[in-house]
């Protein structure tokens, strides 16, 4: 049995998820396994009708490729809200009553269902169908422990943290790129969701101006305006997008700061931006291990977010610079700190380069996935 069939959500409001599952993917696949992909759309909301008659022709044409594929075992990447679990969970349900029942692996990526009431319905779903797979992946022991409050099987539960494909820098190439007096590197790279705090991040970015430092700063954007079921804003797609234009051409009008939006990078073009950042900043509100923040780590920045989710298990309590209160002064005192106390950047860019090499290297990522599947071979 060297088939996988790997069961996902094609989105982009779910894009650490999808890197998971990619990141996993070729993992697999170097390692000899035959790889099958079951992608399930993503909700549309400008055009639900539409969306609906192609998930329906979707979800018949995947219960025929349940009942009639050959074995194999199947991987399910679930959503945290009641739509992916009828979206991503029914796979569990008619995998789990039909004749063949292919082991299940159901792995968890985000951090909603941490807050969930131990007895809403969320929580009810979610251990039905964790209890009906072989095994579950979590990131964390926080996480690990939640689930098993929930009722999931407690040996069925494996903690796999997140990792990315980017290279670790070296210790000398760290000290190089964190040495250059001439101007400041920073990096925001992650989905432009209100929940992420770039509103937050570009508004003190804007400090430096009306503050009148005169610091040199180079500061690039990475990632696409997005407006998911949850976000708090009222405002439109486009209008959130003339907003954020409008602020950045206006703070551009500096002699000292200039920001680039860069709605879509990956590969090369990433790792550059990061191999010569110095401080990331991530003032996220909601998340678990934001494979970003693993990039920024392997890539030695010195690092500005919260302590949300498993953000601070995962950097350390004294290797970045955490934010308790998400506002634009406390982010611009924070990046402030760093640009004038160069011996902390330094420290701190190194430290989390350790820890990531120690911890969240793609070598031990593989090994951990590659233990499990074997498992079910």
């Amino acid at each position: 049995m060297n088939t996988i069939y790997f069961v996902y959500a094609k989105s982009y409001n779910l894009s650490g998820q999808l890197r998971a599952t990619e990141y996993l993917i070729k993992i697999m696949k170097a390692n000899g396994w035959n790889i099958i992909r079951i992608p399930t759309p993503s909700l549309n909301i400008d055009n639900k009708k539409r969306y609906y008659i192609t998930f329906l022709i979707k979800l018949i044409l995947n219960i025929r490729l349940v009942f009639f594929k050959p074995k194999g075992i199947y991987h399910i990447n679930i959503g945290q809200s009641l739509f992916s679990f009828f979206r991503e969970g029914y796979f569990v349900y008619i995998n789990y009553y039909s004749l063949t029942k292919n082991p299940c692996i159901l792995s968890l990526h985000g951090d909603w269902f941490m807050h969930w009431n131990i007895n809403s319905i969320n929580s009810k779903l979610l251990s039905s169908i964790c209890n009906k797979c072989k095994f579950i992946t979590v990131l964390s022991d926080r996480q690990r422990n939640r689930l098993i409050l929930l009722g999931v099987n407690e040996s069925c539960i494996r903690i796999v943290p997140n990792t990315t494909d980017l290279i670790a820098l070296n210790k000398s190439d760290i000290l190089i790129k964190q040495c250059n007096n001439n101007f400041i590197n920073i990096v925001f790279l992650s989905s432009l969701i209100d929940t992420k705090g770039y509103i937050e991040f570009l508004d003190a970015i804007n400090l430096f101006n009306k503050f009148k430092n005169n610091i040199y700063l180079n500061v690039k954007i990475c990632g696409q305006i997005l407006k998911p079921n949850y976000s708090e804003s009222k405002d439109s797609i486009i209008q959130l997008t003339n907003k954020f234009v409008s602020l950045i051409n206006e703070i551009n009008k500096s002699d000292y700061i200039k920001i680039l939006w860069i709605p879509n990078v990956e590969g090369y073009e990433k790792y550059s931006i990061l191999k010569d950042c110095n401080i990331y900043v991530l003032p996220t509100k909601v998340d678990a291990q934001p494979i970003s923040i693993l990039e920024a780590m392997a890539t030695g920045c010195a690092i500005v977010t919260t302590r949300v989710g498993d953000i601070e298990d995962s950097i350390g309590v004294n290797s970045a610079l955490y934010l308790d209160n998400i506002t634009p002064l406390n982010i611009y005192n924070c990046i402030l700190n760093y640009i004038n106390n160069k011996e902390l950047r330094i420290l701190h860019s190194l430290e989390c380069n350790k820890r990531y090499l120690d911890y969240f290297d793609i070598k031990i990522h593989e090994n951990k996935w590659i233990t499990i599947f074997n498992m079910l071979k």
